[in-house]
Formats: C-alpha cells, sequence, structure tokens
C-alpha cells in the first residue's frame, strides 16, 4: 500500500492520532487496522450536510438489498451501532473529563430526540 506522505505539525499529529484511536481495531505485523465504516459514518455526521441529507444517506447505507424499506430490528441494530460509535470517538477526544462528557451527552441525547421528532413529524 502506497503512503500519502502527509506532513503535519506536532500539535497536528497529536489531534489525528487522537482521533484516529477512537476507530482502531487491531495491529498485526506492524500495521494499523480501523473500522472504515464508523470512521466514515463519524466523518459524513461531522460534514455540513443538513440533517435530512444525512438521514437519507444514512438510510441508504442501511439498506444494504436497496429495498427502500428496514425492519425495525435492523433500524434499531444500526441506529445503536451509529450512536455507541459517536459516542466512543466524542469520549476519546474530549479527554473523558468527566463533566465536558456528561454535558456531551446530555446534548446529543437532546439532538437525537429533536432529530427523531423531526423525522416523525416529516414521514
Amino acid at each position: 500500500m502506497e503512503e500519502l506522505e502527509l506532513e503535519y505539525n506536532q500539535e497536528e499529529n497529536e489531534a489525528l492520532d487522537r482521533f484516529l484511536s477512537a476507530f482502531f481495531l487491531f495491529e498485526e505485523d506492524d500495521v494499523e487496522h480501523y473500522d472504515l465504516i464508523e470512521l466514515l459514518s463519524v466523518l459524513f455526521l461531522l460534514s455540513k450536510s443538513s440533517q435530512r441529507e444525512k438521514a437519507a444517506c444514512l438510510f441508504a447505507i442501511f439498506d444494504e438489498q436497496g429495498s427502500g424499506e428496514l425492519d425495525r430490528l435492523k433500524f434499531e441494530t444500526e441506529l445503536y451501532r451509529l450512536i455507541d460509535t459517536v459516542f466512543s470517538y466524542s469520549e476519546k477526544l474530549l479527554d473523558n473529563e468527566e463533566e465536558v462528557v456528561y454535558l456531551h451527552k446530555k446534548i446529543t441525547a437532546q439532538k437525537v430526540r429533536e432529530s427523531v421528532e423531526s423525522l416523525g413529524n416529516n414521514v
């Protein structure tokens, strides 16, 4: 595999290492492996797309058969995985400062509730 040869200063390296550590799976033969789906999900959620665009794209990812529908179990499983991923990466980036992590979880839970209510009103 070819290296990208990107150059970062010390602060950028530390930030990148902290961010990527949230998606680390294992190391084998001195090669680190990361969970690409979780990494891409978080990067997508951090993008400037609208909530509707994000919801539509995530639904398309979850709808593996392309049927345009998800059963409740599949929906809940994927949503739980996505929320778990966001919490995992967020806690690592926040240095596990108890007060900040609590506040982040509280805000995230509120945003999730608002998004679910908004989607429910638009369906």
